[in-house]
């Protein structure tokens, strides 16, 4: 024979201009992004025409509550790809333009979740590098 226990609410005692009783623990409508971040930084490639040296690919990382899964969108609409809700991407970052300029790449972590989709953008840069001619 099973019992069932009767829920209970939390509740605090908040003063204005009266006194109102207010459920604590209430879950937010829709997901939330808990964090987005770069956590390795990218680079363009160096060195010479003989002797040449990768750039360093970005890392990012999240973590959204409320939400099934999340998706990353790279440089515009679209979809990259999809992934869970506490995860990691390391990708490749593409470097053109003239030494010395900046190339930007921006980065849309949609969390797609049963009440609404909530989104953060990240724009991340990397110096590009002369490869010298020796």
């Amino acid at each position: 024979m099973t019992t069932s226990r009767p829920k209970s609410v939390t509740t605090r005692k908040v003063t204005a201009t009266g006194s109102t009783t207010t459920p604590t623990g209430s879950a937010p409508d829709g997901p939330a992004i808990s964090y987005f971040r770069v956590t390795g930084k990218p680079s363009c490639p160096s060195g010479t025409n003989q002797v040449q040296y990768e750039g360093d690919p970005v890392v990012l990382e999240w973590k959204v509550t409320g939400a099934e899964k999340t998706t990353l969108s790279v440089d515009g609409p679209g979809i990259y790809a999809e992934y869970g809700t506490k995860d990691s991407a390391t990708l490749t970052f593409s470097c053109g333009g003239d030494p010395g300029s900046y190339q930007v790449h921006t980065y849309l972590l949609t969390a797609i979740g049963p009440d609404g989709t909530t989104t953060k953008k990240l724009t991340v840069k990397a110096k590009v590098n002369e490869i010298t001619t020796v």
